[in-house]
């Protein structure tokens, strides 16, 4: 019969037990390499030991520094003060008569992601058009945290959530703009928050 195989009648276990006794050799060795070790008592104190282990005995799996990863926390991000800015790149400052908008409800993003971070985000400024009953029209970013996501999170919540009082010109209600900052909140990853 063609294609099929039949067992080999006399297997080689010549094969079969050396490469058992090469897996053997080579899981004592990694064994032995992971193995906490100690500095004679009478070395000084120039001795090191082989590479992955130091002289107070670590084993290699605790000397490998681990990456401090960072985690959003919304419970613990902030919104900073309103401060009245230009209503366009090119505009003046805003006038002396001029009486800015006001945070009304400013609340933080409270959407839970699961993000991590390898740096701290940095503080993100919001450049925010307040229209003339307080709802905000259009949001720029001026400087961003550092990451896409949680820029984007921001944004959406400003435009969503946030209402103003307007600013107000001779007694009537105008269209302004202002800076927010808003400072995320974070916690690390090996020491979880308190609270």
């Amino acid at each position: 019969m063609q294609g099929i195989r039949t067992p080999d009648p006399h297997p080689n276990y010549l094969i079969a037990g050396a490469l058992g006794l090469a897996l053997s050799v080579h899981a004592a060795l990694l064994l032995a390499l992971t193995l906490p070790v100690r500095a004679p008592a009478d070395a000084d104190a120039s001795f090191v030991p082989y590479v992955g282990v130091d002289p107070q005995g670590c084993a290699l799996w605790d000397c490998i520094p681990r990456p401090n990863f960072l985690h959003y926390a919304p419970e613990r991000t902030r919104i900073g003060e309103v401060r009245p800015a230009a209503l366009a790149d090119d505009a003046a400052p805003p006038s002396p008569s001029l009486i800015p908008a006001k945070a009304l409800r400013l609340p933080a993003p409270s959407q839970a992601l699961s993000l991590s971070f390898s740096a701290r985000p940095r503080t993100l400024e919001l450049w925010v058009r307040v229209s003339a009953n307080g709802a905000v029209r259009e949001i720029k970013v001026l400087r961003s945290s550092g990451y896409y996501e949680l820029d984007d999170l921001a944004v959406a919540n400003a435009l969503k959530r946030w209402r103003f009082t307007p600013a107000f010109e001779d007694r009537r209600a105008v269209e302004s703009a202002v800076l927010v900052s808003v400072e995320f909140g974070i916690f690390d990853v090996l020491r979880p928050p308190v609270y």
